[in-house]
């Protein structure tokens, strides 16, 4: 009888850790928490509700992970304002130098932005690392599902790493000519998507992002729709206006303003975008209905059909 409880007692064990009475799948390998000699993955301990019983580390894990979120949080929010703050500095510095912009309006800051960009930087590399060494193997796969955004942080703090300790010097010192480098600096404007994923009050923000990426094959070929009767409407326009320019008795004037709207493909597909998506369509078709009034006709089914229908068939 003893040994039928014992048996019974470890039977139930088995079928609580795994949710059937079936073969019970090996967990991933984390940290070994005291109490039944279970193993809990370090994202399980971090993320989901592991019994106190099972794991008493599990409620500190949580903790450290919560006020890791919370100064990132806070670090990520520090960093937009500072760019911000650069950003306006280096464009007031460029105006001073072509006279647009009057002297003494900021102090000299370009010690302190150096130095933050650097506060930055080692916080950022310093927390990739913390995250990796508390999660383990289930920093890039969480749940069996590969985390694409675990990898493009860890790609971002490298390429940013890199270009602050090794490119910048170079480029500072040697004098080396390493502009195919440049494009990773505005690899770190990128980091502030960031902010959508850590901060809690944009919630409402975050559901409205993921409705319009789950949305996005749908909008996808609407756009691709819009293009097709656009690039139509523009080799019609730019068929009929070069052969109204050349057989049509048109004033000099008219000519060059048609010319500089429709008088090539390029041309006519831009202002055909912009009478299609700006709402100041009646700026840019007035030149060709005062060539010929059956353009009022073509204009007023295009923006009928396709400008007030199909937009509305879309959104």
């Amino acid at each position: 009888a003893p040994m039928n409880v014992a048996t019974t007692a470890s039977v139930q064990r088995s079928v609580g850790s795994t949710g059937s009475t079936g073969s019970m799948a090996t967990p991933p390998e984390g940290v070994r928490c005291s109490g039944p000699g279970t193993r809990k993955s370090q994202f399980a301990l971090l993320h989901h509700d592991a019994p106190e019983e099972e794991c008493p580390q599990a409620p500190k894990l949580r903790v450290c992970w919560q006020i890791i979120e919370r100064t990132s949080v806070f670090m990520i929010t520090a960093n937009i304002a500072k760019m911000w703050l650069q950003l306006q500095y280096e464009g007031h510095a460029v105006g001073i130098g072509f006279d647009l912009a009057q002297k003494g309006t900021w102090p000299p800051l370009d010690s302190t932005f150096y130095v933050l960009e650097h506060v930055f930087n080692a916080f950022f590399l310093l927390e990739l690392i913390v995250r990796f060494v508390m999660s383990g193997r289930d920093f890039f796969v969480k749940d069996g599902v590969l985390d694409r955004f675990q990898m493009f942080d860890t790609v971002l703090v490298l390429s940013t790493s890199m270009d602050l300790y090794l490119i910048q010097p170079a480029l500072s010192s040697t004098g080396m000519n390493l502009t195919i480098f440049r494009p990773l600096r505005f690899i770190r404007l990128i980091r502030t998507l960031r902010v959508l994923d850590t901060l809690k009050f944009f919630m409402t923000l975050r559901v409205m992002f993921n409705a319009i990426a789950a949305s996005f094959t749908a909008l996808f070929w609407s756009m691709v729709l819009l293009v097709v009767v656009m690039v139509l409407i523009t080799l019609f326009l730019c068929q009929s206006v070069q052969a109204a320019m050349i057989d049509g008795d048109i004033a000099e004037a008219t000519r060059k303003e048609i010319f500089s709207s429709y008088g090539t493909p390029v041309k006519a597909l831009w202002t055909v975008f912009k009478l299609t998506f700006s709402g100041g369509w009646p700026t840019y078709v007035g030149e060709l209905v005062e060539v010929n009034n059956w353009y009022a006709l073509f204009f007023f089914l295009y923006i009928v059909l396709v400008v007030f229908a199909l937009f509305r068939i879309i959104t």
